[in-house]
């Protein structure tokens, strides 16, 4: 064999085992490789993972949230409601009450009224009653003595005083026209132009109590 064929197949067995070489160093490496990829695809698998976990769990904390919200929307809508009712209910209790209140002052002052009207009623039925007893002084007083014409005139004088503080007065009628409101004519005699209607003699007094007549005066008129 030459030289030149020697060198020549040298050549090939050295190039044979570079690629050998590079073939298993091919081999060993790959392994890692896949390695790194797997370890970095796990990795991001992991990160999506947490990132869904973490907005499953906002998303499940904003469920809750708009549940606890929309509980606490009906618990008020509920108070408002109960509120609205008993205002409501207060009005027509503080209606009632005013109402109440006016028909009680209403029967308050009506029994007060009553009770005046009762009471001056009683007044003047007790005074028409000693109105007798007064007339029968006044005659008396014409047919007694002067001896004892002091003491009845004491009497008439305290009669009439207690009457007074009653509120009842007497009714001045003589000289006056007559007036058929406070007086009865018992008759009508001529007694000149001058005493035409008018009262020319008190038969028997008049008296008021305020505005009421308890009793007219019986009187005569000129004609």
């Amino acid at each position: 064999m030459s030289e030149k064929q020697k060198h020549k197949r040298n050549q090939q067995a050295h190039s044979t085992h570079q690629d050998t070489a590079c073939a298993q160093q091919t081999q060993d490496t790959a392994p890692t490789n896949v390695e790194q990829c797997q370890s970095a695809d796990n990795t991001a698998c992991d990160s999506v993972a947490n990132e869904l976990k973490q907005l499953k769990q906002c998303l499940a904390d904003t469920v809750a949230d708009n549940e606890r919200l929309t509980n606490e929307v009906v618990k008020l809508n509920k108070t408002v409601a109960r509120l609205q009712s008993s205002a409501d209910n207060s009005d027509k209790y503080r209606d009632q009450l005013v109402a109440l209140k006016a028909d009680f002052d209403s029967y308050r002052r009506r029994m007060r009224q009553d009770a005046e009207a009762n009471k001056q009623q009683g007044v003047c039925d007790a005074v028409i009653k000693m109105l007798p007893v007064l007339d029968d002084l006044v005659r008396a007083k014409q047919h007694i003595g002067s001896e004892e014409l002091v003491a009845l005139e004491m009497m008439i004088t305290t009669f009439e005083k207690a009457l007074a503080e009653l509120g009842v007065t007497k009714l001045e009628v003589q000289g006056q026209t007559f007036d058929a409101l406070t007086m009865n004519a018992l008759s009508v005699v001529d007694m000149g132009e001058e005493n035409k209607g008018k009262v020319v003699e008190v038969y028997k007094t008049g008296y008021l109590m305020g505005d009421k007549v308890l009793r007219y005066a019986e009187v005569i008129v000129g004609a």
